[in-house]
Formats: C-alpha cells, sequence, structure tokens
C-alpha cells in the first residue's frame, strides 16, 4: 500500500494542529488504523481523502527525527510506500536550520543510498519541497517528495510562536491579551516552574487559550487548541502553504 505522505512532527499539539488545518483546507478526515496500515505505531494518526488516499501525522515527541525516518526508509529499501515526506520543525536555533536536517540526511543515505545526496544542497532547500531518488531493491529507481519545514519560517521561535501570532491577528482583543500574558509570563520568576525558554512559549500559548475559552480550561490542551479555526488565518496559510502545493497536495 502506498499512502500519500506522512508528516513528522515534534508534539502532540503540533500533530493536532496540522490535522485539524488539513482537515478544513484539504477535506481529509481523521481515521482509525486498520491492522494493515504500515507504521504501527501509538503515536501516529491517519487521515483519508475522498479518493481513499491516506496520509498519517507522526509525532516523534521530540526534534530528534532518526528513529521514525530510519523506520520510513528502512521498509524503502524493499517496498516503496510513502509518496511525500514532511519533517515539521520548531525554527529554535541556528541549529534546526542546519544541523538538524544535516543529521536526517545522513540517516537516509547510511540506510539508502540516495543518487542525488549532496547535503548542502539538500539543506540549502529547507522549506520548499524537492526531490529524493534513490535505488531500492532489484534496481528499482525511486523518488520521494521531501520537505524540511521550520516554524516559524522567518523568525526563531517554535510552533507555539506562530500560534500566538495567527490568534494576535484574529483580533485586537485577542492581540491585547496574549500580549499581556507574555509581559506577565516573563516577569514571572520561579526556581521551580518556567525555567526554560521554551516552556515559556508553550505557557505564553496555554494561558492565552484558557483566557479565551475560560469554561473550557479544564479541557486537554488538545480539545483547546481543535476550539480554534487555524485554517482562517494568514499566518497559518503563509507557514502551511507548501503543503497545500497541487503538485504535492497533502
Amino acid at each position: 500500500m502506498i499512502i500519500k505522505g506522512i508528516i513528522l512532527c515534534e508534539g502532540a499539539s503540533d500533530q493536532v494542529l496540522l490535522g485539524a488545518y488539513l482537515e478544513k483546507i484539504n477535506g481529509w478526515s481523521f481515521v482509525r488504523p486498520k491492522k494493515n496500515f504500515l507504521f504501527q505505531d501509538k503515536n501516529i494518526i491517519f487521515y483519508e481523502n475522498s479518493s481513499n488516499e491516506y496520509f498519517a501525522i507522526w509525532s516523534s515527541n521530540g526534534c530528534n527525527f532518526k528513529d521514525a525516518v530510519g523506520k520510513i526508509f528502512e521498509l524503502e529499501k524493499y517496498e516503496h510506500t510513502t509518496e511525500s515526506l514532511v519533517i515539521i520543525t520548531d525554527h529554535d536555533d541556528e541549529n534546526a536550520a542546519k544541523e538538524r536536517p544535516q543529521a536526517i540526511f545522513s540517516t537516509i543515505n547510511e540506510i539508502i543510498s540516495l543518487d542525488n545526496y549532496d547535503q548542502d544542497i539538500l539543506v540549502k532547500n529547507n522549506n520548499q519541497w524537492q526531490e529524493l531518488s534513490y535505488t531500492a531493491g532489484f534496481n528499482r529507481k525511486i523518488k520521494m517528495n521531501f520537505c524540511y519545514l521550520l516554524v516559524p519560517l522567518d523568525s526563531q521561535g517554535a510552533l507555539e510562536t506562530f500560534m500566538l501570532n495567527a490568534l494576535s491577528e484574529s483580533s485586537v482583543s485577542r492581540k491585547e491579551v496574549i500580549e499581556q500574558v507574555k509581559v506577565f509570563l516573563r516577569d514571572l520568576k520561579s526556581q521551580v516552574y518556567l525555567k526554560q525558554r521554551r516552556e515559556r512559549i508553550k505557557a505564553q500559548l496555554s494561558v492565552s487559550v484558557s483566557v479565551f475559552a475560560p469554561e473550557r480550561m479544564f479541557d486537554t490542551f488538545k480539545e483547546l487548541i481543535s476550539l480554534v479555526d487555524w485554517a482562517l488565518f494568514d499566518e497559518t496559510n503563509k507557514q502551511f502553504k507548501v503543503l497545500s502545493e497541487d503538485k504535492y497536495l497533502l
């Protein structure tokens, strides 16, 4: 079975946002995996469209994608199963833009020798589709669409940074709340809580969304994210435009 594509992302909140966005934009629907689905893993969510095509969003629980990438390309050696692979990661430091994709391409090339393996060129093409070509078993020539996507596109931050920007875009009142939440958390002094920059970014989103929907504050973070129609925002469509390009169309 060949599936339309796999998106690898860092965590559950990324997974929920991406699924909600692609359901709205491209008409995908959540489907429970069948026993014969590839890549049986508790961190994978599958979607199906009206043409009975499938794609998957796979949460890797962090920015180390080597294990998931390894599983995908170990299978590719024997059976071509994946038309497109997208890796979506936080643009949290310079390592994200250079060293992280270098490690990913090295992992791929160790498993299945890429015909077009030029690491500098591959890394240079972050945030856009490119083609990986390789020779699989029985001398089969295979091509896979690949995209390494940084979030946010244009500045350092995390997926939560981009989500806050999108929410700020939606209304002046939301933007005011978000700015006040940022000030509060910036000035918060604690030896125990929110010691890392990434934790403070996550807290900014969690607190802001809880203010927007206080009656839902005891729901899970996944449910709070699902309350928002992310497809309405220019910021979201700019960030994930590459996922909906006609040639690839996740």
